[in-house]
């Protein structure tokens, strides 16, 4: 009775075991990013394009993994400044940062620009997280 016991407990081990790595096989791959960035300077200057994948980090911009970690470390990087938002009214050029692609499996299509005070914070804060010379 001891050996069929341990039989059926040692089965029942070796089944979980062999289970377990099945389903971690078939685990979801992580949530896809991959972006390109457009950076008009504007004044007929030429526009630069970069592209960053994350999951595992690559592409073109300066750091991809530092740039994947600080768009994993952002509730949402791509938000525009509330309606209501009371802006300076100063303007920091004529460059505009355009982001498209999907961020963890989400579309992206952001446009920054240096309208206004609100404006360069944002498109500051875009391009230093992706680690973009500045602007402006």
């Amino acid at each position: 009775m001891r050996l069929t016991a341990l039989a059926a407990i040692a089965a029942c081990v070796l089944a979980a075991g062999c289970g377990g790595e099945d389903q971690a096989a078939q685990a979801p791959e992580p949530a896809s990013t991959a972006l390109t960035i457009e950076l008009d300077p504007g004044e007929g200057a030429s526009t630069t394009t970069w592209e960053l994948r994350c999951s595992p980090s690559g592409g073109d911009v300066p750091d991809p993994a530092a740039a994947c970690s600080g768009l994993a470390g952002e509730t949402d990087p791509f938000r525009a400044p509330p309606a209501d938002a009371v802006c300076t009214e100063i303007y920091g050029g004529p460059a505009r940062l355009h982001v498209t692609g999907t961020l963890a499996a989400e579309p992206v299509d952001a446009t920054f620009t240096r309208a206004d005070g609100c404006q360069i914070d944002r498109f500051d804060s875009i391009s230093t997280l992706f680690g973009l010379p500045p602007a402006g």
